[in-house]
């Protein structure tokens, strides 16, 4: 029986996970007027993948490129089939489905989410967003970890540099990324009015912003970057 759907209902980050566990093998026909797409799955893995025009079957993209543009179909109609005897099916895909995922979300949300980190001073400050507890469930790299660890109080960019050790653009290169993937981001600077210094406009205590929002999550961080290290 063909599983059914619609993105707005089932993302497509969702059903690669559910076809990736189950080991599946099939098609997924994807219709987002005015292009129609396949995603060709073996034993739970992307092997390939295609977008083109709905009429005129003109290819819009192909293999990696295209599982990036359907990342970034937010409604569109999906049907799920067993696999084509008669189909040959060549692999053009390699890549994980995780690296597939966090590489076409970056490619989706880098444009907006990256605007203000192209005006990164060394100055600037930077912090855990609320929700990094989901970092859990992103593949990420010991540079990143290393960020991220540091990360367990507001540090500005210069900071990060001499904590890592590493030279400016390579710390930059790395807080795009995170930022990116909405684990990091910039502090607001708090705009003080000159006709008041009342307390109530002064910025929050950092030693209680980290207690409130991150205590559990920089052992998380911790333990994480300790497994990472020691089976690197």
């Amino acid at each position: 029986m063909a599983l059914e759907g619609n993105f707005a209902d089932m993302p497509l980050i969702d059903l690669m996970h559910v076809f990736h566990h189950g080991r599946k093998t099939g098609r997924l026909l994807i219709a987002n007027a005015p292009f129609k797409a396949m995603l060709w799955f073996f034993d739970g893995a992307i092997i390939n993948a295609g977008v083109v025009k709905n009429t005129s079957h003109e290819r819009i993209s192909c293999g990696e490129q295209a599982v990036f543009d359907m990342l970034a179909w937010d409604d569109a109609q999906f049907v799920f089939l067993p696999p084509n005897p008669q189909e040959t099916v060549s692999v053009q895909i390699q890549r994980s489905i995780d690296w597939l995922i966090i590489e076409g979300l970056r490619r989706r949300d880098q444009p907006q989410r990256l605007a203000g980190t192209t005006k990164l001073q060394p100055t600037s400050r930077l912090r855990l967003v609320p929700k990094l507890s989901q970092a859990s469930d992103i593949t990420l790299t010991l540079e990143d970890w290393r960020i991220l660890s540091q990360l367990v109080q507001e540090l500005s960019v210069a900071e990060l540099v001499e904590a890592t050790g590493w030279n400016y653009d390579q710390t930059l290169k790395v807080l795009h990324r995170l930022i990116a993937l909405n684990l990091v981001e910039v502090s607001c600077e708090i705009v003080v009015s000159q006709r008041s210094l009342s307390p109530v406009l002064m910025a929050p205590n950092p030693e209680h912003m980290v207690e409130t929002r991150v205590r559990g999550l920089v052992q998380a961080i911790k333990a994480r970057l300790r497994r990472t290290s020691a089976s690197a």
